[in-house]
């Protein structure tokens, strides 16, 4: 199994509208990953602090996109990169300031 993740950059001025995000920008992703991206499911956190230290943010928002084989992730990589994702873009201004930096990690479950 893989993780995707987009990982928000926290900043000095930066907002971040997750009801917004939440209600909106993750069923349009939904939305036009079909029929592109076989996924298992979505999910986002908040608020991404230090457990030592709360007053240091590391985002204001982790996406989490879960697939099952690394032709999934190559699958998203294509999604990406066309122009498909462009409503997302677009749409990424309504709800931050904040730059996305992409991952994507391999782990096992139960």
């Amino acid at each position: 199994m893989y993780c995707i993740k987009a990982t928000y950059i926290p900043r000095n001025d930066m907002f971040f509208n997750e009801t917004y995000y939440v209600d909106h920008h993750m069923p349009l992703a939904e939305r036009l990953l079909q029929g592109h991206v076989n996924f298992v499911r979505m999910a986002a956190e908040f608020d991404v602090t230090l457990l030592r230290d709360p007053n240091v943010v590391r985002s204001p928002c982790v996406y989490h996109l879960y697939v099952a084989t690394l032709a999934d992730v190559e699958a998203f990589r294509r999604f990406l990169g066309g122009p498909m994702v462009q409503p997302l873009r677009d749409d990424m201004l309504v709800y931050t300031n904040c730059e996305c930096e992409w991952s994507v990690s391999r782990f096992t479950h139960d």
